[in-house]
C-alpha cells in the first residue's frame, strides 16, 4: 500500500496512541518522583520521632535534665510537626482526585 493510501483515521489513531504513551511515561516518572520524596520525608520524620523518644527516655532515667516546660514543648512540638508534615505528604504528593498530573487537590 503506498504511503498516500493510509486513511486519515489511521493516522489520527496512531497519533493519539503516541500521545497516550507519552503521557503514561511522564505520569509514571512523576509517580516515582513523588514516591521518592514521600520516602525521604517519612524517613526523616521517623528519625526525628526516634530522637525525641531517646530524649524522653534519657530524661526519665535522669541522664539528661531539662525544665519540665521545655521537655513538654519539645515533645508536643515534634508530634505536631510530624503530624503536619505527614498530612502534607498525603495531601500534596498523593492527591485524591484523578485530575491532570501536577494538579493539587483542593
Amino acid at each position: 500500500m503506498p504511503f498516500g493510501a493510509i486513511p486519515p483515521e489511521d493516522i489520527e489513531a496512531y497519533e493519539r496512541i503516541q500521545q497516550i504513551q507519552a503521557r503514561e511515561a511522564r505520569e509514571s516518572g512523576e509517580r516515582r518522583l513523588r514516591l521518592g520524596y514521600a520516602v525521604v520525608i517519612i524517613t526523616l520524620l521517623t528519625l526525628q520521632l526516634i530522637f525525641v523518644a531517646v530524649v524522653v527516655f534519657l530524661l526519665g532515667l535522669g541522664v539528661m535534665a531539662l525544665d519540665r516546660w521545655v521537655a513538654t514543648t519539645v515533645v508536643s512540638g515534634t508530634l505536631a510537626e510530624v503530624s503536619g508534615l505527614a498530612w502534607l505528604v498525603v495531601r500534596y504528593l498523593f492527591p485524591a482526585d484523578a485530575g491532570p498530573v501536577g494538579a493539587v487537590a483542593r
